[in-house]
C-alpha cells in the first residue's frame, strides 16, 4: 500500500486494492440495459495458468506505473 499512497494514490485496504485489480486485469465487458458495463470475475475460480498470467499483469502494472518490484510468493517484504 506504501508505494500507492506514496504517488498520491489512497487506496484503503488489501481488498480494495484487490477489486482495483480485478477490474483491470480480470474483467470483461457486458451490455447492461444497452449499456457497457464492465463486470469483474471471482478470483478464487482461476486456475494456475489463470493466476499465474493475473500475477504478471499486475507485476507489470507495478512495475511500468510506480516503479516497483512485486515481491515473489512467501518472500518477505
Amino acid at each position: 500500500m506504501k508505494v500507492f499512497n506514496d504517488a498520491g494514490t489512497m487506496i484503503i485496504d488489501c481488498d480494495e486494492m484487490h477489486e482495483v485489480y480485478k477490474q483491470a486485469f480480470w474483467s470483461r465487458e457486458v451490455i447492461i440495459g444497452g449499456k457497457p458495463r464492465r463486470v469483474s470475475k471471482s478470483t478464487t475460480k482461476m486456475n494456475t495458468k489463470e493466476k499465474t498470467m493475473f500475477m504478471e499483469k499486475i507485476k507489470e502494472f507495478l512495475r511500468d506505473n510506480y516503479n516497483a518490484i512485486a515481491p515473489e510468493p512467501r518472500e518477505p517484504l
